[in-house]
């Protein structure tokens, strides 16, 4: 990487660049939040009850466990 200062420009053109670099982080913003509204509405895989008999938890629902596919490996 290179360690030098940026480029001495004028206003005008700082602004130029600057309202380049807005629309790319608008464009950046829109997609980061279209994948966020996604996330909720990924299928579900049912979870199986455990054949000991014992309690089922949500704990396994609060690290995505829930979501997970089928042979996902786990974290």
């Amino acid at each position: 990487m290179n360690d030098a200062l940026p480029e001495v420009v004028s206003e005008q053109e700082w602004q130029k660049a600057f309202d380049a670099m807005l629309v790319k982080e608008k464009e950046l913003t829109r997609a980061r939040d279209e994948v966020a509204a996604a996330r909720p509405r990924m299928p579900m895989v049912r979870v199986r009850p455990t054949s000991g008999g014992g309690c089922t938890t949500s704990t396994g629902a609060a690290d995505g466990g829930s979501r997970r596919g089928p042979g996902a490996a786990r974290r």
